[in-house]
């Protein structure tokens, strides 16, 4: 039967046509194809609850043809059917068109029973491809789909069981007499532009046409000064293939770099140029998870529950570690009924890359439950047993709760009073009767108040009951500059010393601290889940290395939340990954010390078996360093690519420089660092008294006390002049009696915020801390500071600030 009568055939068949039917028996109906389009399937899972995904038959347009049949299938999903018998392939086209510009790559996979068949990757721009893939006596074939965001669709056109046995094959279809290059065969490389050094890549060109011959320039600019870029001419033979379309393939490798780069793509077939891309890759290590136990790394890349794109990627970073959230709501949608296929399947894909998994238990909960209380509580003692036993041998570490303070904080006045300590010390004590071996974080706080509710979970005799504090530090700024009182280290420290202060609850060796989520989240100003407006992905990847050495450098695992992409950010972040990867496989298998801790140069050192291995930074601008005592330096920039310098003179910046030497310890001589210049602001005497606060002078400062409030201002300076688009650094020195205050600055003419408040909330103490803050002036020609009460609830703030309070230009 012709391909043509069959496919006829196959479109009046689904209509439930006699007529069909007849011709399908008269050509002999035990031979013949399948539609899909007229088989049920034998399962389906929706890995979104809320999603309905039973394919639903509906007609598409391919290039140059009517509308043809097809089924659409919502993503996030897992489709099964049954092979019909005697069917031996199974063929279709794909089709993936977004019906929006963000960036939301398809990944598409089809297995036979549990093993899998084929699979590709699509990204919005990729046209559609048609496959026939062998089925190798398979008795199901699942089509699994994922992409970034929850809802989107594809289409398999044609789609239907064959009895041929066939090579598994496929071949874009682009427009009549239009080209493609496909220069990304592995799903890492279409989806993320992700490459190892060198690597050979099979470059594939198909063209709606006859042709006999294809030319392909590709060229590769690196974005690092340290590498140069190339450009590769490459001719290809083109065989004609079915309705004209024509193909050929030959072998690339990828040229000598590391880090991010821009790939040009041209193909000319006939003289004339019918495929031209634009497209950002990167190239970087291949991190062997397998082969590392542990290390300090760690992502939080899945907050669903279920699986999603970047989850099936993760081990790329060369994190050990994967960070994810149970979902009790998905779980147990319904009381007593408990789906765990959800967080088993999320659960293996990281296992089977290499990684730990920390399990988050608590965040939300189902509606049947209803707010905390007796009926909660039982309920959530039940989910917490039924999950650690279910998932026991799965996970290496429980996460009690999410951020538990801010979920306390927002059912102030609807739920139970203290009802967050209830339902921790309800699930340690769970953890520890279902899996007396458990590791057990706690509690992973994210508000401002973070060091105050630790202590209040310290006060209710928690701190003895588990394995790792856990926190959340988010930073405004560099990790080594001060966001409010603390820059990240000082977070560090100010844990120790909180833990150390509860030293009759001790049980067992010291407190392991992880910092559970954080990251530098990009985007615009005023989006949702950004938390740095304006900052570029190349800063966030040199505040990315830097805050994990020094987290391994201080014994605590960092794990970055939403690394690949975020809504607001939704292209690869190419450069941050780049330089991750470069660190994890730099640093996974030694133990940094600090070789010099600031405050304007920073540097790590690792001795390994052969060498010593080390980083280099600064801070606030240039810095020049010596390095002494050693031999045969070697330097290598953020992403690996060798770079030129003189051990005895070394240029440093706020992007990381690593090297390795040989011989006695090398050790670090400050030759010049540059600090910065801190000018006068207004004397505190001369600013403002709010209505409602009492303010009085006292040596050196003055000392307020506001009435009992959330956030009303206390206290405001006179104007001070700035230019348009600068960037300025504001310090003074406080000391915080009760409550908690905000740093702000305001335009000088209008009272709008300037970019964001910093708070000050910590354990008070009689000595006085650094407040600081960093922000644009935009297009104000002035501004004024403001202190503000900035308690989450209605109470007072009692501190002193001090004079001189100074200003400085950002680095």
């Amino acid at each position: 039967m012709s391909t043509f009568l069959q496919k006829f055939m196959t479109a009046i068949a689904g209509t439930g046509s006699t007529v069909a039917t007849l011709l399908l028996l008269g050509s002999g109906a035990a031979a013949q194809s399948v539609p899909l389009i007229n088989l049920q399937p034998s399962r389906v899972l929706s890995y979104y609850p809320k999603q309905q995904a039973v394919p639903q038959p509906v007609t598409v347009r391919l290039s140059g043809d009517a509308s043809v049949p097809a089924l659409r299938f919502m993503t996030e999903s897992e489709v099964s059917y049954a092979v019909p018998p005697g069917q031996n392939s199974f063929s279709g086209i794909l089709i993936y068109e977004t019906a929006t510009d963000i960036y939301l790559p398809l990944h598409v996979r089809i297995f036979g029973d549990n093993a899998l068949l084929w699979e590709q990757g699509m990204d919005g721009e990729t046209p559609a491809v048609e496959f026939s893939i062998r089925l190798a006596g398979s008795s199901r074939v699942t089509i699994v789909s994922t992409t970034p965001l929850v809802g989107q669709t594809f289409q398999l056109a044609w789609a239907e069981f064959n009895p041929e046995h066939g090579k598994t094959r496929s071949d874009y279809l682009p427009a009549s007499n239009t080209g493609y290059v496909d220069c990304a065969p592995l799903p890492r490389q279409s989806l993320l532009g992700i490459y190892h050094p060198e690597e050979a890549v099979i470059v594939t060109v198909d063209f709606a046409g006859p042709a006999k011959e294809g030319l392909i320039t590709l060229r590769t600019s690196p974005e690092s000064a340290n590498a140069s870029s190339s450009e590769s001419h490459l001719t290809i033979p083109l065989r004609t293939l079915r309705s004209g379309l024509s193909r050929g393939d030959v072998a690339w490798r990828i040229p000598r770099f590391l880090g991010p780069a821009v790939l040009d793509i041209t193909l000319t077939v006939n003289g004339r140029t019918v495929f031209q891309r634009h497209r950002r890759i990167a190239a970087g290590p291949a991190v062997d998870l397998a082969g590392i136990p542990d290390n300090p790394f760690g992502l939080h890349l899945s907050s669903s529950g279920f699986p999603m794109l970047y989850d099936g990627f993760a081990g790329l970073w060369g994190a050990k570690w994967g960070r994810l959230f149970v979902r009790w709501p998905i779980l147990e949608l319904h009381r007593g009924e408990y789906d765990f296929s959800r967080i088993d399947k999320l659960t293996d894909i990281y296992r089977s890359q290499g990684m730990r998994v920390l399990v988050v238990l608590g965040e939300d909960a189902p509606s049947w439950v209803g707010p905390p209380g007796p009926t909660y509580y039982a309920a959530w003692k039940q989910y917490v047993a039924n999950t650690v036993k279910h998932l026991a041998g799965k996970v290496d570490a429980w996460d009690v709760f999410n951020e538990v303070d801010a979920k306390y904080e927002v059912s102030l006045g609807k739920a139970e009073s203290n009802w967050d300590l209830q339902v921790l010390r309800l699930a340690i004590q769970t953890i520890r009767a279902t899996d007396p071996r458990a590791k057990i974080a706690c509690c992973s706080t994210g508000t401002a108040y973070w060091l105050l509710y630790d202590k209040k979970l310290f006060d209710a005799s928690l701190l003895g009951q588990i394995d790792i504090v856990s926190f959340h530090p988010y930073q405004l700024s560099a990790p080594e500059e001060k966001d409010g009182v603390f820059d990240y280290r000082d977070r560090i420290n100010a844990l120790h010393d909180l833990l150390g202060s509860y030293g009759s609850q001790m049980k067992g060796p010291p407190k392991d601290l992880w910092a559970t989520e954080a990251n530098w989240l990009l985007g615009k100003a005023g989006a949702r889940n950004v938390t740095t407006p304006g900052l570029t992905e190349q800063i966030q990847a040199r505040y990315l290395v830097r805050v994990n050495l020094l987290s391994d450098s201080e014994s605590v695992k960092y794990f970055v939340h939403m690394p690949f992409a975020t809504s607001n950010s939704p292209l690869p972040h190419l450069a941050t990954w780049a330089a991750y990867a470069e660190m994890a496989e730099l640093f996974s298998r030694t133990s940094p010390k600090m070789l010099i801790g600031g405050p304007y140069v920073y540097g790590l050192l690792s001795a390994t078996p052969s060498q010593y291995l080390g980083a280099l930074w600064s801070v606030e601008g240039q810095a020049t360093v010596a390095l002494i005592g050693s031999s045969d330096y070697r330097f290598m920039d953020l992403y690996g690519n060798p770079v030129s310098r003189s051990a005895d003179s070394i240029q440093l910046s706020s992007e990381p420089l690593y090297f390795t030497a040989k011989g006695a310890a090398p050790q670090l001589q400050v030759i010049q660092a540059e600090a910065p210049s801190w000018r006068p602001l207004p004397s505190l005497t001369i600013w403002t008294c709010n209505r409602g606060s009492t303010c009085r002078q006292v040596p050196g400062g003055r000392h307020i006390q506001s009435q009992p409030s959330k956030y009303s201002y206390q206290l405001t300076s006179p104007p001070v002049a700035t230019s348009p688009g600068s960037c300025h650094r504001v310090r003074m020195q406080l000391v915080l009696e009760e409550g908690a205050i905000g740093l702000f600055a305001i335009d000088g003419s209008t009272g709008a915020l300037l970019d964001t408040v910093v708070r000050a909330a910590f354990v008070p103490e009689k000595r006085p801390h650094f407040l600081e803050l960093r922000f644009h002036a935009g297009s104000s020609t002035s501004f004024r500071l403001g202190v503000s009460n900035s308690n989450g609830t209605d109470s007072p703030s009692v501190f002193t600030l001090l004079d001189p309070s100074q200003i400085a230009d950002c680095p």
